[in-house]
């Protein structure tokens, strides 16, 4: 059973299955990976309750390095207007001559929600949103390039080129511990995003750019 039949043997409490016909590029990639779920609707801009408690100033002192650093190496920057950044899942439109590409910002994440500190060996992959109709910033969002946060870099990778990393690398099992996240599918009873852990070392292989700070 591949990785993407795997995801459709999840049961109800965790996920429900897909029966619409999907035409959009974005569209066809979520159907081969069919994570829909209950959720809670999240208010724009404000933290989900699952998040640590400085998570939004992380995320937000992520992004204005990003802006800083992508000046640095010539590129133009636009921040995303309006609910782009939440319903499109894309927060920098950046050019750099005939070159255009909406980004995703990923600022360093904690292994677990508790721990003192963020740490940059592991990346969280977003299968699945918070909010109910939210498929999840991998699967569905509109952003050509993800830009994950480093301690001396951001590194820049194919959203499209990650999808199919993580279809190679993920495994197909289920897990209700950030213990055992790593390459397979993670998510606790009452919450309904789904992740997955997978080591920078492996995406650095597939990079597009590598900007150092």
């Amino acid at each position: 059973m591949e990785f993407i039949e795997f995801v459709r043997t999840l049961d109800s409490t965790n996920s429900v299955n897909s029966t619409n016909s999907i035409n959009s590029k974005n569209g066809e990639l979520y159907a081969r990976f069919p994570y829909l779920c209950q959720a809670d609707m999240a208010t724009p801009n404000q933290k989900n309750r699952y998040d640590a408690i400085d998570s939004l100033e992380l995320g937000q002192a992520s992004e204005n390095s990003f802006e800083r650093v992508a000046g640095v190496h010539g590129w133009s920057v636009q921040p995303a207007r309006g609910r782009h950044n939440i319903d499109e899942h894309w927060d920098y439109d950046i050019s750099n001559g005939a070159q255009r590409f909406k980004v995703d910002v990923k600022a360093m994440k904690r292994l677990h929600r508790g721990d003192a500190r963020v740490q940059d060996e592991w990346a969280w992959i977003e299968l699945h949103g918070v909010r109910e109709y939210d498929r999840g910033w991998l699967l569905d969002g509109k952003a050509e390039l993800i830009a994950f946060e480093r301690q001396r870099s951001f590194l820049l990778v194919e959203r499209l080129k990650l999808i199919e990393l993580v279809k190679r690398v993920v495994q197909r099992t289920y897990v209700s511990s950030p213990n055992d996240a790593q390459y397979k599918v993670y998510s606790r009873r009452g919450r309904n995003d789904k992740l997955t852990l997978v080591e920078f070392k492996i995406i650095e292989r597939m990079k597009w750019q590598l900007w150092l700070k």
